[in-house]
């Protein structure tokens, strides 16, 4: 599968828009919120952009990062280096999912990065493929507001 997304684009637009350090910090005070109410311990973030949610939060046992852009992906190794319990990935989550299958999370992030996406119901049916029914996600988006909802799947 070819994905068709310009992640360098995405990554100079991000950049170059002062109010994303608004939002940026809207979204990620609303993710500990929940973070710190469910407490999970192997937590998957699906693109962190400039700022991981594991320099806020590090209760976990594991944190799995899958971000496509370089500049992010080496800005999150830096600001997690010297941690043991952390795994960065360059890569598309699309791109990763086999290889995540084998893993269990308590929890998946995906915080901003549907409307990026071509396909937005395609990234959905991964994530559900790789979740089990104890398991907690997020998904923040953003349209014209900001929209943000957790919970748990429930069985197919």
């Amino acid at each position: 599968m070819e994905l068709n997304r310009d992640i360098e684009k995405y990554t100079n637009n991000y950049l170059s828009h002062d109010f994303e350090d608004v939002m940026a910090k809207y979204r990620s005070d609303n993710v500990l919120k929940v973070l710190n109410t469910y407490k999970p311990r192997k937590v998957l973030e699906i693109g962190c952009g400039m700022d991981s949610i594991f320099n806020y939060y590090r209760s976990f046992d594991l944190a799995t990062v899958v971000e496509p852009s370089s500049l992010f992906f080496e800005k999150v190794k830096k600001d997690l280096n010297g941690l043991n319990n952390v795994e960065v990935f360059l890569n598309f989550f699309e791109e990763k999912v086999d290889e995540l299958a084998s893993k269990e999370f308590d929890f998946i992030l995906l915080s901003c990065l549907l409307h990026e996406v071509e396909m937005p119901s395609d990234i959905l049916r991964k994530i559900r493929n790789i979740s089990t029914e104890k398991q907690y996600y997020m998904l923040m988006y953003q349209m014209q507001k900001v929209f943000i909802c957790y919970g748990r799947w429930k069985a197919a």
